[in-house]
């Protein structure tokens, strides 16, 4: 009896993210496994934003939501990073699945130094998913470049890169060529987030 080629289907959730900003918060919505380490969403994070993965960061995992509430899960690249130690679990180990149905709400710290913060909730769940994963669902709004100085440094950078006329605007702009940044495009961004989710393999995708 011939096999079958159909994908196996498998759990996933729905997460909608919101980079904080001056203005213009970037969102992303996603569609990730559910059995992919949190050590992996952070990859497809990095890929959705276009970050280079060049600084530390940690999930912190809350139950309610509320303001004033504390984490109930820190997950950490280090326990000795964490505040609360008897509440951290390590990024390789910890899985989607097994918090993300009590906790409804993570906050993903990227870079301490420039404090990219990203609200993350959990928007949905997939029992029986059939789709290709990682996936881009919806995105708005350009994500900073790394090392820009958080929130009012990308505002500073965006007003020069838009104004041809500033003292610093070529000198900006070949700066932001090196970092690698580059404006919104959700099919390079869905490629990466590909990739990002399944190291390893090769994919054709034509991007105009």
């Amino acid at each position: 009896m011939a096999k079958s080629t159909a994908t196996k289907a498998k759990p996933a959730f729905d997460l909608h993210i919101e980079l904080i900003l001056v203005e213009n918060n970037a969102m992303r919505k996603i569609r990730v496994g559910a059995n992919i380490t949190f050590e992996r969403l952070h990859k497809i994070i990095q890929a959705a934003y276009n970050w280079q993965e060049g600084h530390m960061y940690q999930f912190l995992l809350f139950k309610k939501g509320d303001e004033g509430e504390q984490p109930s899960v820190e997950i950490v690249t280090d326990k000795e990073v964490a505040s609360n130690p008897k509440i951290a679990r390590l990024v390789h180990r910890a899985k989607l699945i097994d918090y993300l149905g009590e906790h409804k709400y993570i906050l993903y710290i990227y870079d301490f130094g420039d404090g990219w913060m990203h609200y993350i909730d959990v928007v949905g769940s997939i029992d029986n998913c059939d789709d290709t994963l990682p996936m881009l669902l919806e995105g708005e709004n350009d994500a900073p470049p790394e090392d820009c100085g958080g929130p009012e440094g990308f505002a500073d950078f965006l007003a020069i890169i838009s104004d041809p006329k500033h003292e610093e605007h070529k000198e900006m702009k070949e700066w932001a060529t090196e970092q690698g940044w580059e404006r919104f495009d959700i099919k390079r961004t869905a490629l990466r987030m590909y990739l990002a989710g399944n190291p390893g393999r090769g994919v054709w995708m034509k991007v105009d």
